[in-house]
């Protein structure tokens, strides 16, 4: 789902390589011309993908699992999961009203 990269001997700053922060499309080309002029301009901007803190590394972290793909990928891996389960006769149900757990003694 995602790379962390950081330096040998520091933690940051560090890197998230995942599909969630590779530009696409007009995105990816709109990219790529800013990183051409950036060493003529002089003006240089912070990847999307760097956490230069614990803080920004939580919430690079937190946008990765909040994405699309990765919501994809889950639902995905719980619906194979299930389907594995129930040919072997096993069923899953979560816990709530209805399904014989509540109440149960712990």
């Amino acid at each position: 789902m995602l790379v962390l990269a950081h330096g040998r001997d520091v933690a940051y700053p560090a890197v998230v390589d995942t599909e969630v922060f590779r530009p696409t499309g007009l995105a990816s080309v709109r990219e790529f011309i800013e990183a051409q002029q950036a060493p003529l301009s002089g003006v240089t901007k912070k990847p999307v993908n760097r956490a230069d803190s614990d803080q920004e590394l939580v919430d690079l972290v937190g946008k990765v699992l909040q994405s699309p793909q990765v919501l994809s990928a889950a639902q995905s891996l719980i619906a194979r999961a299930s389907e594995a389960l129930a040919a072997n006769g096993l069923v899953v149900r979560p816990p709530g009203p209805g399904n014989g757990r509540e109440g149960e003694a712990a």
